[in-house]
């Protein structure tokens, strides 16, 4: 599927009407995610979008791309093109890129819940805060599936391997985990000075 396709589509699922019966989750994000961004997206038709916080008025291109992936996020289950357990398998590339990481928490809640209602959603990140928030926020009590995979080249046999794993501690080898690590050690190291040394 090219991208121009992948974009045709998503720009027909952002203008059609609202669904005129919204469920009860969707009503619960928007009022999140407007909480989360400080105000509003609102769809004209037309494929014209604006921004609304407070008295102030923009259109959407003027508006951070974080914020646009929120707004996007609640417009397709607005529209029913997200519906859980109905519309198929939601795949999102890295979904963390140009996102405020204050939105990071928020945007794995509503991931989990959706998931929840029936929602299968695979994920490709880098992110080390994208992935924490899912090992910290998931909930086994609340049958929370979570599947961790990592992809790595493997140097004896060449190959590119994958590991996988239910349990984000237990991925290895993971690379995200380790430059992370990296850097707070350097942080703490240059904190510390030559104390201890």
């Amino acid at each position: 599927v090219t991208s121009l396709v992948l974009f045709r589509f998503f720009f027909l699922m952002i203008r059609r009407p609202p669904r005129s019966t919204l469920f009860p989750y969707t009503t619960l994000f928007r009022s999140e995610i407007e909480k989360a961004i400080g105000g509003k997206f609102i769809f004209h038709g037309g494929g014209r979008v604006t921004f609304i916080a407070g008295k102030n008025e923009l259109s959407a291109n003027d508006t951070a791309e974080g914020f646009r992936k929120a707004g996007i996020l609640y417009r397709l289950l607005e529209v029913g093109a997200v519906r859980p357990g109905v519309s198929g398998t939601l795949f999102w590339d890295e979904p963390e890129a140009n996102l405020n990481p204050k939105l990071m928490k928020l945007l794995v809640e509503i991931l989990l819940e959706l998931s929840r209602k029936g929602q299968q959603i695979i994920l490709a990140t880098h992110d080390y805060v994208l992935l924490k928030w899912f090992d910290l926020l998931m909930d086994r009590s609340r049958d929370d599936h979570v599947r961790f995979h990592a992809l790595y080249f493997d140097e004896e046999s060449g190959e590119v391997e994958l590991q996988s794993t239910d349990d984000y501690l237990q991925i290895a080898p993971n690379v995200i985990d380790e430059v992370y690590a990296e850097l707070i050690d350097e942080d703490i190291d240059r904190s510390m000075g030559d104390l201890g040394k």
